[in-house]
């Protein structure tokens, strides 16, 4: 299977885009289940996944990017 330069298959991308799409209200669980041959269930699972990653993705960055170094220069 082919793989893009962040090491995901094309599979992998559309079901990423498609969770995003679910995340930012343009498309509905239930369609997203169709087009992706998924139950709701495990669309809600990919989800929550999501939400929990990015939100772990956005502490990771911000503690990294406050650091006193930072904050002291920033007065």
């Amino acid at each position: 299977m082919a793989k893009t330069d962040e090491g995901m298959t094309m599979r992998e991308v559309d079901r990423l885009e498609m969770i995003r799409e679910v995340v930012g209200k343009r498309l509905v669980q239930r369609e997203a289940g169709e087009q992706l041959r998924l139950s709701v269930r495990q669309v809600k699972r990919l989800v929550r996944r999501y939400r929990e990653l990015t939100r772990w993705r956005w502490r990771k960055c911000c503690a990294r990017n406050a650091t006193p170094s930072r904050i002291v220069r920033g007065r």
